[in-house]
């Protein structure tokens, strides 16, 4: 896929507590890898080639990616917003950011580049029809973002902003969540019914299905 310019940055948030899986969701192994790192793939495969990921502030050191700023988040007890906040403040120099959730392992490269190469505010539309992330955002949004609070994301925003909504390309499992232990059990069996969802991020040493 065509690189995406540098002036558009994507920010994936990885800085959540993960209450609802118990802890450590993003480092709970997905197809032989991290589930954090299928997003982050993701932003690869798009284009992205300014790109920041947002972890917690005091966690054990977070082994990186190539390629990525890693930006901490010392108030990511608050919630969401604080990462939005920290990530936007680290890319305020660009004229666009996407942002992506680490959650979320196959979201449509397609579509990220399309919402990077687009105009405006623009959301992702879930199937149910509710506005959300992957979203992106023109420089002068920023500072709406930077006024989030609490658990607030940026689908808060989707009303005072104009924010056009988006099909997410690829079916439901682009916009596909884990949640839970139990979430996390169903995408490995989306693995093993779509082994088109792998792209370029099947270990090695797992052999084709």
């Amino acid at each position: 896929m065509t690189a995406i310019d540098p002036s558009v940055a994507c920010i994936l948030l990885a800085a959540g507590s993960a209450r609802r899986f118990g802890g450590g969701k993003l480092y709970a192994p997905l197809g032989g890898r991290p589930l954090c790192e299928w997003a982050a793939g993701r932003l690869e495969a798009a284009g992205f080639v300014s790109r920041y990921l947002v972890v917690k502030g005091g966690d054990d050191p977070h082994p990186g990616r190539p390629g990525w700023q890693l930006v901490e988040n010392p108030s990511a007890e608050e919630g969401i917003a604080s990462s939005i906040r920290a990530g936007v403040l680290a890319a305020a120099g660009h004229a666009r950011v996407v942002i992506a959730l680490a959650d979320m392992p196959f979201i449509d490269p397609n579509h990220l580049a399309a919402l990077a190469g687009g105009e405006g505010t623009l959301f992702t539309r879930f199937p149910e029809g509710r506005p959300g992330c992957p979203a992106a955002f023109p420089a002068d949004a920023f500072p709406d973002l930077l006024e989030l609070r609490g658990d607030r994301g940026a689908a808060a925003l989707c009303a005072s902003l104009g924010g056009t909504t988006r099909t997410s390309p690829g079916g439901a499992s682009a916009t596909f969540d884990v949640d839970s232990d139990a979430d996390l059990t169903k995408a490995e069996q989306m693995l093993r019914r779509e082994p088109a969802l792998y792209l370029d991020q099947r270990p090695p040493n797992l052999p084709a299905r």
